[in-house]
């Protein structure tokens, strides 16, 4: 899936809804980035307080800053 059509997304124009942090997430494991917020959804509805809390670390982490 490390495709031109991927990464040309990706630098065209950010898909970013909260934090970004399911589409820096998605780049890092070569994932569709709808895949990704499914299965962060998926999860937040069995386990929401661990999911609040990775995403908030996940913000922290994965900031575009660095």
């Amino acid at each position: 899936m490390d495709s031109q059509y991927y990464k040309s997304q990706f630098q065209k124009a950010p898909k970013k809804k909260l934090a970004g942090v399911c589409i820096q997430i998605a780049k890092r494991f070569d994932l569709p980035v709808w895949l990704v917020r499914v299965l962060l959804v998926l999860l937040a509805l069995k386990f929401t307080w661990l999911c609040i809390v990775g995403y908030g670390i996940g913000w922290l982490c994965l900031s575009d800053d660095r």
